[in-house]
């Protein structure tokens, strides 16, 4: 799906990631919140063959 222009232009992994972590009841000063980096989303970047592969 992150092929699709639609759906590639308007998704935000890093977004997504931090607001996992992030939200919660607990108030931010009680609870120190640690983000992780991974994993890698240059991969979504790379060309893919499905159009040769499904047409």
């Amino acid at each position: 799906m992150y092929a699709i222009p639609a759906f590639g232009d308007n998704t935000n992994f890093e977004s997504m990631r931090q607001r996992f972590y992030e939200v919660d009841h607990t108030p931010q000063e009680d609870l120190p919140r640690i983000i992780p980096l991974g994993p890698d989303d240059s991969i979504w970047e790379e060309a893919n063959d499905r159009a040769e592969k499904f047409g």
